[in-house]
């Protein structure tokens, strides 16, 4: 009875991460909808500064004032890497 009531648990745990996932991209979809505009652009360095910020906001499609298009990030990040 022990085990079960662990894999309920985990059960109960896993669906909850896959409804908080489904709100999150459904949110994501309906700020697309609703034409969210990007207010500010953020870079986060993984390694060591080497390109500068200004380079890599000239380098991406996504800019300050645009609405949001999961599209276009997704194309910007692809450029990047």
């Amino acid at each position: 009875m022990k085990n079960f009531v662990g894999s309920a648990r985990n059960v109960g745990f896993w669906l909850a991460l896959a409804s908080a996932f489904g709100l999150l991209a459904a949110g994501v979809a309906n700020a697309q909808e609703r034409g969210v505009k990007i207010r500010s652009i953020e870079v986060q360095y993984s390694g060591p500064e080497t390109i500068s910020r200004e380079r890599i906001l000239a380098q991406i499609r996504t800019k300050v004032g645009q609405n949001y298009s999961d599209a276009v990030a997704e194309q910007d990040i692809r450029a990047l890497a």
